[in-house]
């Protein structure tokens, strides 16, 4: 009858070792999988869905957004618009140009790193 011998530290520590390079692979291989389906069609288009829905459950007014692109860091919005809550425009972006940091939505924080705003116009009224 063989004796089971009893496992070493070195074989419990090979083995925490193993289970955390295959979590580390995992979240990877799942943040790279996410960033690439957001770049396609459908995922883009969910993105500015949940996006634009925070967005309106954040302010008193409306924002709307046409369309929208994401190729790596770099985010394209398309005729973006801001209206009052009587639904009268405030401001209206033609295009947003977005370089963003992935990495912040992990703090609940959007970080960009550059900004370029093409064709924007604002209306603002002066009250008495």
């Amino acid at each position: 009858m063989a004796t089971r011998s009893l496992p070493t530290l070195a074989r419990h520590l090979t083995r925490a070792l193993a289970v955390l390079c295959v979590l580390a692979l995992a979240l990877f291989l799942g943040f790279n999988g996410l960033l690439l389906y957001l770049q396609k069609p459908s995922g883009t288009a969910r993105l500015l869905r949940l996006g634009v829905d925070a967005a309106n459950g954040a302010i008193a007014g409306r924002v709307s957004a046409g369309s929208a692109s994401i190729q790596g860091r770099h985010i394209v919005l398309r005729q973006v618009a801001l209206t009052d809550p009587e639904g009268a425009r405030v401001a209206f972006i033609e295009e947003a140009q977005v370089d963003v940091v992935w990495g912040a939505l992990f703090y609940g924080q959007v970080e960009a790193t550059a900004v370029r705003l093409i064709r924007p116009t604002f209306s603002v009224v002066a009250d008495d």
